[in-house]
């Protein structure tokens, strides 16, 4: 992969966190993330497709374990609510970066 493969394929891999939080969980969400992380299943499908295949050109393959639900328990699940617990001031969440690529 290239390097600007291997940086969209954490870009994507956050953002899938943070919308599965959202979508999951969002009662964990402020209110002032609630623009941003809520999309539509289109939009996170897309998402997910690329992010899989990314994962395929790189030589791994996610588990259905890792593409479902949302583990409170793992480090960077706990990350992302730490950022979308608090107001969203001048904060960027990764979701972002593939809404400016879309419009």
């Amino acid at each position: 992969m290239t390097p600007e493969q291997d940086t969209r394929l954490i870009h994507l891999a956050w953002a899938i966190i943070e919308l599965k939080i959202s979508y999951y969980r969002p009662d964990l969400i402020h209110p002032s993330w609630s623009a941003v992380v809520s999309q539509s299943d289109a939009f996170y499908d897309s998402l997910e497709d690329e992010y899989r295949l990314l994962c395929k050109l790189n030589g791994a393959e996610p588990s259905a374990a890792d593409m479902v639900g949302v583990d409170l328990e793992k480090p960077s699940c706990r990350l992302a609510v730490n950022m979308l617990s608090q107001p969203k001031n001048n904060n960027k969440a990764s979701v972002e970066h593939f809404l400016r690529k879309t419009k």
